[in-house]
């Protein structure tokens, strides 16, 4: 677990305050709720200065909120795709693993990379297996997709 914020660092400024899973073997890492910090005052001291501390209140929002990925037109082509073959002939892994969410459906790799080359995201006279690979490491590095061995899925 943990604590993510912006952080303007001129003023010190803190906003958008969310606690998020930084890593799990088996679920969705990210912002998991939105909070604020609010101060509790517990007394005065000697000098005339309120001490006391923070407490953690959930936000009203009820959703954290979730930066919108900037991806560059050909991998945000590869994704829209992949989402679109899951929907076609996604289905569950073969195998289980703690690497994959439970109830999670994708596609082989293969069955991804056929279907960039079908609607000409990859070119198959060109390099393609250059072309797929660097667009499926541009989404797997922006948290995108989820690969484990030949299984691929959308993280939504």
């Amino acid at each position: 677990m943990s604590v993510i914020a912006e952080r303007k660092e001129l003023t010190g400024e803190v906003t958008g305050r969310e606690l998020a899973v930084a890593k799990a073997r088996d679920g969705i890492e990210g912002p998991i709720a939105p909070f604020a910090l609010t101060f509790v005052p517990f007394g005065t001291g000697e000098d005339g200065d309120t001490f006391g501390t923070c407490v953690v209140v959930p936000s009203k929002d009820d959703k954290p909120t979730k930066k919108a990925m900037k991806l560059s037109p050909v991998p945000r082509a590869g994704l829209r795709y992949l989402l679109e073959c899951v929907a076609d002939v996604g289905r569950a892994p073969a195998s289980t693993s703690s690497h994959i969410p439970p109830g999670v459906k994708g596609v082989t790799l293969t069955e991804w990379r056929d279907r960039l080359e079908k609607v000409r995201v990859i070119n198959p006279d060109g390099n393609p297996r250059e072309q797929f690979k660097r667009i499926h490491v541009t989404l797997l590095n922006a948290g995108a997709i989820g690969i484990w061995e030949e299984f691929a899925w959308a993280v939504t």
